[in-house]
């Protein structure tokens, strides 16, 4: 596993399987098509031989790494130039018209001086011929070609995990030496013949490359002249660009030049021929994205200037002092000023700001807002202080430093982790976790701190300093610090002014220095050391990673690779999984870096960073790739703008033999290879389109892999779709997360997605599996009294009655109150029931109309539990015309608000105390993304809000009753909503294509993780004609849970509404499902302890054969039976084709025997509900040709006898109860 805190994160997660005792069960088929009206499409019975993850052999590929830097260009030599920035200092003449290149005024002019290098890199090289010759006469003299040097060549070791030593590698010469090998040309001859004074492995060595030793320049490359920039230590003019363009602050104007062309652009003049009004910049700040620049001034206006049409786009007030201190966090920009205030600005905004913030005493001179929007502000007033977002009050106050707190810095690979400087009279940098408010080290550096700048591309601290007041040789200097070990890398001396480092430029790893004199540095401090592992990209920063030491079980693989967020809780994240730690060798060769586990291999390119996962033998079956949509030349990551947004985009090779599924609930089609996927949760208002109500980041492939994408931020993916080889994905976020998950097939990626990262599905109760009866809706309790008895006269078994949208005092007025003239005394009534053998479920809807007649509105209002239009605003969000997934004059409840989280739930608590017995969470899809939320960001919530809101009534329930797994029935949904658990495919249109998108959806989403699904029987919009509710029953009465439901009060779903023969077919079916309950409540076992989908494509069992990867119209209905559904009017065609993989099928109908394998189909009497029903079943034991054992206990076991016999026993001996199976 590959972690940094930043850009992107890679993951293999390996989980081997332990394949099932016995010989391989063969199959059944069975017809579920009407008798009389079409030809018998097959069930099959199989014996189950799933695989179960064993926790003694599976091996999970983990290991924690540090940021390490990237290797910069190659820059040629030239002799030392740089630019002049500003050449004239004469009264009168123009700043910006006179720029050339100046030569080096301390070079002499003579040529053999022009011809020498720099003392450093002289002194370098020097060192290197040594090496080399030293490393020449120990080949000669002792027949060895290896270099004596640890920081040159030698063998790579990682620390074992009881080492305490920090060091990332160490280094040993071999102490024998390898059989040399020959190579193409080499011979014994040519050795012998050979003219060179020294021998072939010397000839050898001299040619080889050479690791070249991390060179740190002691002078700057580049000098720009800045005549008028203030010497001041509490201004911040300098500041780099995201596009390698540097602004600076000179007096009354801003210039800026550009790193890449070395020219120089007026951006600005504050000057006036009125000298009361000319102005001066204080500070320079650039936006992270984009072209707009901010600048602050003398007297206290913050201007916003467009740097490429050098034009002012507008002026803010709020400052009566210059402001000193810029700094943006997206589309807001923060300022501190001489008046010890910080005002908060949303430039898109028209008012100048949104907040103010007042607790700084004196001048504030540093500002950095953080990735994870936290802001750290210090003043002249000794102060350091921390807020969280655009809260009014400080997170945390620090109080530590004895002088002003001008140098900050935010680390970018550890979350939370705060560096900040004091001034000449405290000279110390501290380190703050901000989590949790501690102070983790403290370090005396001699000297005042001008500035704090975190390296990119490693885990280094450069500090630069300014005066001090005692003998300290640590004056003007820059220091290079390893982190954590404040251990000093080097020291830049030689300066003649207080430094003041800028953040490093984007691509270059470069740091600028300002060091008085009128002169800027930029000066390239890191080089990449040996043992790439990694490629990470954050915004336009690229990232190379090393190992870290292997800590063994100090170190848990998930905690170490997630950060802890303080919201949502863990019950509503998407990765709520544990890994194991596992150890790994890691070998180096001239072209990569292999990670090796005794499952897998990660192999890392060094020259482009390209990843490539192996199983142990060498197959390949994950590799990174170049983009064919966004390329380039660095790494297979790219930065894109989606949506208007930031984002980063990631590509993997797809081959023409291999086929994707999973990412969520799926109307158009099961394979998504050809596709492109946009996760964004809608309304899909029917189900035969490509919106969907259900997406989830999660995809598996038949090469052998799977892969979760750890966000819930917009995300467009593009399977196979340009050129037919690219899986890409763009991801509205600065950050990448996401593991591969290497497996045998799909039972083994899929079970290995929910053991290791988001969670398995609880097992459901057994009175779950019976009937739902519904409709939109029941409006009484004399219309629920009415279809009982109906069912009763029939003898229709069903468990549970659900009461849809009315059950409020107005219809669609939902404020979780019964109506009690309708629904009179409902908890004696829901008891009456219950006592009959029927539940009652609720409908329920996390939003509010916003009614003066609904409580549930009237309390929320007050108490402020609603999403509002902005953060500093009360006005309730109002939905925009066209939105779908709510009804657009309702109101959304925060459930991110602790205290509105709390005020729902206990509403729903105590209506479970009641008697409900299930809730329907209905709708979820329709958070805005712009609306103000406590405690998460509109855009990342709306995915997520579904899996907030179901684990919040699922919990409220599992409290009331914690024997049951707190069962609602959801619409929506992403990763992690497999563990409530129950989901349906929404609202269905009343057609056949309606039929056949249902379908579909629910073998979609049985791969995407999710073992259980249900639907509409009949369709949700309009009204079914008979034949269509018939064949919609038949292929829903073989589904893990079964409702029939439909919109309108008049609208009914009873069978008998449909005519005599729909009654009669549909209670046929029913009884066969009431059979099957022990089948059924075995192979739910089985779901939630593997993951199995009940309702499963045929690639699932049969992934090695081919032709089933694009079969959707027929689907496995657990291990043993093979559902071909009736998708046509019998006006269409008559016949339908059956794919049957190879083996022994049975019919189901027929009883004809196509190669028979002699297993027997277990069912048992029909019953009228699941009361009748003996549950606990835990072990199903098949009498015949092979034997399946399923689940092992002796608690109470099930079973089945050839001759058709049911036994349930206690132990191997006590029969509970002996069942013989009437034939239909």
């Amino acid at each position: 596993m590959l972690h940094a805190d930043f850009g992107k994160r890679v993951r293999t997660v390996k989980s081997s399987a332990v394949k099932a005792k016995g010989k391989e069960p063969a199959h059944t088929s069975a017809s579920v098509g009407h008798d009389q009206t079409s030809s018998s499409p097959n069930v099959s019975n199989q014996g189950t031989s799933s695989t179960h993850p064993s926790s003694t052999s599976r091996a999970t590929f983990s290991t924690d790494v540090s940021v390490t830097p990237t290797t910069p260009q190659k820059r040629k030599h030239r002799d030392a130039y740089s630019d002049r920035f500003i050449p004239s200092r004469t009264t009168g003449v123009d700043l910006a018209t006179k720029f050339s290149l100046k030569e080096d005024d301390a070079a002499p002019s003579t040529p053999r001086a022009k011809r020498k290098l720099p003392p450093g890199t002289n002194d370098a090289q020097r060192d290197e011929a040594d090496k080399t010759y030293e490393a020449l006469l120990r080949s000669e003299l002792f027949n060895t070609t290896e270099y004596s040097d640890d920081n040159m060549l030698g063998s790579l070791s990682v620390s074992s995990p009881s080492q305490s030593s920090q060091n990332l590698f160490s280094y040993r010469t071999p102490k024998k030496r390898a059989a040399y090998t020959y190579g193409p040309g080499d011979s014994p001859t040519r050795d012998t013949y050979s003219l060179s004074p020294v021998g072939m492995d010397a000839q050898k060595l001299l040619l080889s490359p050479r690791k070249a030793p991390r060179f740190i320049s002691k002078i700057p490359f580049k000098v720009l002249d800045a005549p008028e920039l203030q010497g001041d230590f509490y201004l911040n003019l300098v500041d780099w660009s995201s596009t390698n363009v540097l602004g600076v602050g000179l007096g009354s104007c801003v210039y800026l030049w550009s790193a890449q062309t070395s020219k120089v652009t007026k951006l600005c003049d504050l000057s006036s021929s009125d000298q009361a009004k000319t102005d001066s910049v204080t500070s320079v700040s650039w936006m992270q994205r984009g072209t707009h620049v901010a600048i602050g001034t003398n007297k206290g206006y913050v201007q916003i200037w467009d740097a490429e049409k050098c034009k002012k786009v507008r002026t803010m007030v709020g400052h009566n002092h210059r402001v000193g201190a810029l700094a943006w966090n997206d589309y807001v920009l923060s300022s501190g000023g001489r008046d010890s205030l910080i005002f908060h600005r949303d430039v898109r905004s028209p008012q100048p700001y949104f907040r103010e913030l007042n607790y700084h005493k004196q001048e504030v001179c540093g500002l950095k807002w953080s990735d994870d929007n936290q802001l750290a502000s210090g003043g002249n007033d000794n102060r350091l202080y921390v807020w969280d977002r655009y809260n009014a009050e400080p997170l945390y106050r620090f109080k530590e430093h004895t002088a002003a707190v001008k140098a900050i810095a935010w680390s970018p690979h550890q979350h939370g982790l705060l560096a900040s400087g004091g001034g000449t009279a405290d000279k110390k940098i501290r380190f703050w976790n901000t989590a949790n408010g501690t102070m983790l080290n403290c370090i005396d550096t001699g000297s005042q701190i001008c500035n704090l700048a975190w390296a990119r591309t490693c885990n280094e601290l450069v500090s630069t300093h300014g005066y001090s007041y005692s003998d300290s040789l640590v004056s003007n200097q820059i220091i290079l610090w390893k982190y954590p070990t404040m251990q000093q890398v080097t020291t830049l001396t030689g300066l003649q002014r207080e430094l003041n480092p800028r953040p490093p430029a984007p691509k270059a790893g470069i740091i600028l220095l300002d060091h008085g004199a009128g002169h800027l540095s930029t000066m390239r401090i890191v080089k990449t050391p040996a043992g790439l592992l990694g490629c990470k990209i954050d915004e336009m920063h690229f990232t190379i990673l090393v190992p870290l030491p292997f800590r063994g079980h100090e170190t848990n693989a998930l905690d170490n690779a997630t950060d802890e967020p303080a919201y949502p809780p863990p019950e509503a994240r998407m990765l709520v999984g544990k890994a194991e730690v596992v150890q790994c060798t890691m070998e180096e060769t001239e072209m990569e870096v292999i990670l090796e586990t005794s499952a897998i291999a990660l192999h890392i390119h060094k020259l482009d960073a390209h990843l490539e996962a192996r199983t142990i033998d060498g197959t390949l079956y994950w590799s990174q790739r170049r983009s064919d949509l966004f390329t380039t030349d660095i790494i297979d990551t790219s930065v894109v703008q989606h949506h208007g947004r930031s984002g980063v985009f990631e590509a993997f090779d797809v081959r023409s033999q291999e086929e994707i599924f999973g990412l969520g609930e799926r109307f158009d089609s099961v394979a998504r290879k050809g596709r492109i996927v946009d996760f964004w949760n809608y309304d899909a208002i029917g189900t035969s389109n490509t919106r969907t109500y259900i997406n989830v980041p999660y995809l598996w492939s038949t090469a052998g892999y799977g892969m979760f994408l750890n966000s819930s931020a917009r995300t467009e993916w593009s399977v196979g779709v340009h050129e037919g080889q690219t899986l890409g994905f763009a991801i509205e976020d600065t950050l990448m997360d996401y593991f591969i998950i290497q497996g045998q097939g799909p039972k083994e990626i899929i079970s290995s997605y929910q053991q290791y990262l988001t969670g398995r599905s609880p097992m459901p109760p057994i009175w779950s599996f019976g009937l739902w009866m519904s409709r939109n809706s029941y409006k009484s309790w004399e219309v629920v009294d009415g279809v009982i008895e109906g069912l009763k006269e029939r003898q229709i078994s069903a468990d549970v009655l659900h009461l849809d949208t009315f059950w409020f005092k107005e219809d669609w007025n939902p404020d979780l109150r019964f109506d009690m003239e309708r629904f009179a005394s409902p908890q004696e009534k829901m008891a009456e029931y219950l006592k009959n053998g029927y539940r009652i479920s609720l409908w329920q809807y996390p939003h509010a109309p916003p009614r003066e007649d609904n409580e549930l509105f009237l309390e929320g209002l007050e108490d402020k539990y609603f999403v509002t239009a902005s953060k500093d605003s009360d006005k309730l969000y109002e939905y925009p015309e066209g939105t779908t997934g709510v009804w657009i004059d309702d109101v959304t409840i925060d459930f991110t608000n602790p205290k509105a989280h709390q005020w729902y739930t206990d509403q729903i608590k105590e209506l479970a105390r009641r008697g409900a017995a299930a809730f329907k969470t209905d709708f979820g899809e329709g958070a805005p993304e712009d609306g103000h939320y406590a405690n998460m960001d509109g855009s990342k919530i709306h995915n997520l809000f579904s899996l907030i809101y179901n684990s919040a009534i699922s919990e409220s329930v599992r409290s009331v009753r914690p024997e049951e797994c707190g069962f609602v029935w959801a619409r929506s949904g992403t990763a992690g909503s497999q563990r409530y658990p129950v989901h349906w495919g929404g609202d269905s249109q009343v057609s056949w294509s309606g039929l056949y998108g249902t379908l579909k959806a629910a073998l979609s989403i049985g791969l995407s993780g999710f073992p259980f699904f249900s639907h509409d029987i009949g369709g949700f919009i309009g009204r079914p004609t008979p034949e269509l509710y018939i064949r919609w029953s038949q292929f829903g009465l073989l589904c893990s849970h079964s409702r029939t439901h439909g919109a309108g009060t008049e609208n009914s779903r009873e069978p008998w509404s449909f005519g005599e023969e729909a009654n009669t077919i549909f209670k046929k079916f029913d009884d066969l499902r009431y059979s099957l309950l022990p089948y059924i409540y075995v192979m739910a076992r089985k779901a939630s302890q593997t993951g199995a989908p009940m309702v499963r494509a045929l690639i699932y069992d049969f992934s090695s054969d081919k032709n089933t990867w694009h079969i959707d119209d027929q689907y496995m209905f657990g291990d043993a039976l093979l559902v071909a559904p009736i998708l046509e009017s019998l006006d269409t065609r008559t016949t339908r084709d059956v794919y049957l993989p190879a083996g022994t099928w049975y019919d189901y109908w027929t009883k004809e025997t196509i190669q028979s394998a002699g297993e027997v189909l277990p069912y048992t009497n029909v019953r009228l509900n699941t009361q009748n029903t003996v549950g606990n079943i835990t072990r199903l034991e098949f009498y015949g040709q092979a034997t399946e054992k399923i689940f092992e206990t002796d608690v109470e076991i099930l079973r089945v006898s050839r001759n058709g016999s049911v036994e349930i026993v206690k132990g191997p001996d006590s029969v509970v109860e002996d069942i013989k199976i009437e034939k239909f």
